[in-house]
C-alpha cells in the first residue's frame, strides 16, 4: 500500500527482498560453517 501511494515499482521492492532475503541466509549458514559451531546434539 505504501509503494503504491508513493508510485514506486512493488515488483522490484518484492525482489530486493527476496534477494537480500535469501543472501542473508546463505551468509548466515557460511558463518556457521567457517565457525564450526554445531548445534547441540547433533
Amino acid at each position: 500500500m505504501l509503494a503504491e501511494r508513493f508510485g514506486v515499482d512493488s515488483e522490484r521492492i518484492a525482489r530486493i527482498i527476496l534477494v537480500s532475503t535469501a543472501l542473508s541466509f546463505f551468509t548466515f549458514s557460511g558463518m556457521v560453517w567457517v565457525m564450526g559451531i554445531q548445534l547441540p546434539g547433533a
